[in-house]
Parts: C-alpha cells; sequence; structure tokens
C-alpha cells in the first residue's frame, strides 16, 4: 500500500476533518431555516390600537378614522 491509498494519504485525520466539515455544514443549514421560521419582531396588534388611541388623543384622527382603522387591526 502507497501513499495514494485511504483519502489521499490523510487517513484517519482526513475522515475527522471531513466529518467536522460537514457538521459545520449542517449545522449552518440548521440555523439558516432556523432564523428564516422565526415570527417577524414587528409591531403587535396591542401595540398598534395603543398608538391609535394615541393618534385620537392627540387629535391626529377623528373618531371615524379611528373607528375605520380600529375594525382593520381588528381583521389581522
Amino acid at each position: 500500500m502507497g501513499i495514494g491509498n485511504m483519502m489521499g494519504g490523510m487517513g484517519f485525520i482526513g475522515m475527522i476533518f471531513w466529518i467536522i466539515i460537514l457538521g459545520l455544514l449542517f449545522y449552518g443549514v440548521y440555523i439558516l431555516i432556523a432564523k428564516a421560521s422565526e415570527k417577524p419582531k414587528g409591531v403587535r396588534s396591542d401595540d398598534s390600537l395603543q398608538i391609535l388611541k394615541e393618534r385620537l388623543a392627540k387629535g391626529e384622527i377623528n373618531e371615524d378614522e379611528y373607528e375605520k382603522l380600529k375594525k382593520v387591526l381588528k381583521k389581522d
């Protein structure tokens, strides 16, 4: 048996190296999938209603606009 056998002469160390590389690759794919499936950390519905109430109190919107926007927010 010459040096050309078993993974280019690296033997057991080469096999361990590739196991580590593949493990890191699978871990990276797992992290990407986990991040993609997370829910966005946007404004919650409760926060939206609170902002709407504040806008009404400040006079930025009237009661008709408030009721219309409130119905839209309650749909979600």
